[in-house]
């Protein structure tokens, strides 16, 4: 007894085009969609690169105010300083020519606030974003 070749379901009817038709519809998404990820994940990069930079300014800001500059016949610390001894030293792959900086003592030099806005242009060639972060804290020294 011989056995029979088994009948294909495709060999009745081809479809041997339907796979790339699928992928001519499919890989362009997908390509869109990691683009979109990628780009989207940039843009929380530099939002988190500016609050960190609002942080820090904040911070040495805070340890530079009425008090240190009473100790050591300085200055109570203000935009310029911030932006030499905290924010060019750490905002590293950042366009500085886009970035500013505002640092505002309240009455009585004991509350400050640092506000940073920073316009990025998504990687993709969208419109540029305007980034924004303020720090408020208490001076403590």
């Amino acid at each position: 007894m011989v056995a029979k070749p088994h009948s294909r379901v495709y060999a009745i009817h081809p479809r041997t085009g339907a796979v790339v038709v699928e992928m001519a519809v499919i890989l362009p998404l997908l390509f869109l969609i990691t683009i979109g990820l990628c780009v989207a994940q940039l843009g929380v990069f530099r939002y988190h690169q500016i609050a960190a930079l609002a942080y820090e300014s904040a911070r040495w800001a805070s340890v530079h105010g009425k008090e240190y500059a009473k100790q050591n016949n300085r200055h109570i610390a203000n935009s310029d300083d911030i932006l030499e001894n905290v924010i060019k030293p750490r905002a590293m792959g950042l366009d500085l020519s886009k970035l500013t900086h505002k640092l505002v003592w309240e009455e009585g030099g004991n509350v400050l606030h640092v506000s940073i806005s920073y316009v990025w242009t998504p990687e993709a060639y969208f419109t540029p974003r305007t980034i924004s972060c303020t720090t408020t804290t208490l001076a403590t020294y």
